[in-house]
């Protein structure tokens, strides 16, 4: 049995009307080190940045789909085979509130928070929960 090579481009076509949409290249699976290695050297720069700046970073995001929502939403409708309203509802809205709602919130999820020792032994000692930034990870996410 004859094993098919991998694509060098993956297509979309438009369920609808079959029509070819656009190609994009695929990253060979041994390239996906040099993609990593590459995220990560700007990664250490994510890390410094105080939480309300990432906030805003987070915000501009937000900022730049609404920007350009209707072209957003048109390509979904073409690739998805999704109604404008149902774009709007499903994708690109829920997608805006959690960028801002991650930006508004994440400040404070985030923050370190102190940890009472009340056990005698520990008086004068502080604890405290710190949340630091993992690096580069990889997601396989669900999409239906």
């Amino acid at each position: 049995m004859a094993v098919a090579a991998a694509p060098d481009v993956l297509e979309s076509f438009s369920p609808t009307t079959g029509e070819l949409l656009g190609s994009v290249p695929v990253t060979p699976p041994e390239a996906v080190q040099d993609v990593v290695d590459e995220v990560a050297q700007v990664q250490p720069f994510w890390a410094q940045l105080p939480l309300a700046d990432r906030g805003r970073y987070l915000r501009r995001a937000a900022q730049a789909i609404l920007d350009e929502l209707d072209d957003i939403r048109d390509l979904i409708v073409r690739e998805q085979g999704k109604t404008r309203v149902e774009a709007y509802l499903m994708e690109l809205l829920p997608t805006v509130d959690a960028l801002h709602w991650i930006a508004d919130a994440g400040p404070r999820i985030l923050a370190d928070e102190d940890i009472p020792t009340p056990q005698i032994f520990f008086r004068g000692k502080r604890s405290a929960f710190a949340y630091e930034p993992l690096g580069v990870v990889g997601v396989i996410g669900p999409w239906n």
